[in-house]
């Protein structure tokens, strides 16, 4: 194996495993709000709602030319989501 091949590995590893340790972070935390009976409104809605999106983007991919739609489709949410929260 090259020395390339090996280093893109790894890093594949790293990203994958922040990934999924950032998800189950965001599901902990979803969970935590619903179970502890606080004020559950807009605001948290649309928070699940871009993880839940982020994260499906992020997983399903396939095809490499898909990936770049996915990053575009990534910024619209948050760009979406920024410019709905209220200030």
């Amino acid at each position: 194996m090259s020395e390339n091949t090996h280093g893109t590995s790894r890093f594949r590893r790293v990203v994958t495993t922040l990934t999924i340790g950032s998800f189950s972070v965001a599901a902990l935390m979803g969970i935590v709000a619903l179970l502890g009976g606080g004020d559950f409104g807009e605001n948290e809605a649309r928070v699940l709602l871009t993880t839940l999106t982020v994260s499906l983007a992020a997983s399903s991919g396939v095809a490499a030319w898909y990936s770049g739609v996915q990053l575009l489709s990534v910024y619209a949410v948050f760009a979406v989501t920024l410019y709905l929260v209220p200030s």
